[in-house]
């Protein structure tokens, strides 16, 4: 008798787990792939969706409604700052193995997102003072520094 309620016992706690995982997961994204997720917002409009496919977590640029990619580039890293001058701003990084992680930056004016930079950048900081517009300070693949305004680019 003990065994046949232990048995039911367990049989029921794993019917009720199975249930409770499934009620506090996500609803799935339709579009992505099961390897894919939104990680983070970037604005109202776009977000941030990392694969899990590869050996590297790759992240893009998604637009929330329609899934498409805002830009062609796929990285590695980015900094939390979505937000430049009032506008929607994304600096990520790739890998490359003969620099490290070089840095790009975008912008988005209406509903297109524009490079900043000409080039890539091996280290990329942005400043931000109060009463003064935020800067973009980068360090190219020679190690020249550079800082430009949104203003500037």
């Amino acid at each position: 008798m003990k065994k046949i309620i232990s048995f039911a016992l367990v049989c029921l706690a794993c019917l009720c787990g199975h249930t409770v995982s499934a009620q506090n997961a996500p609803a799935a994204t339709a579009g992505l792939n099961p390897m894919e997720k939104v990680v983070c917002a970037v604005d109202s409009n776009y977000c941030i969706v990392r694969n899990d496919e590869g050996r590297r977590n790759v992240f893009t640029v998604r637009h929330r409604a329609t899934l498409q990619l805002a830009f062609d580039t796929k990285f590695e890293k980015y900094l939390n700052t979505f937000v430049l001058d009032g506008k929607p701003f994304i600096a990520a990084a790739s890998w490359n193995p003969a620099f490290g992680y070089l840095w790009n930056a975008w912008v988005r004016v209406d509903d297109v997102w524009k490079p900043l930079l000409k080039g890539f950048c091996t280290d990329l900081v942005i400043l931000q003072e109060e009463g003064k517009p935020a800067r973009l300070q980068c360090k190219d693949q020679d190690g020249n520094a550079q800082t430009f305004t949104l203003a500037e680019l």
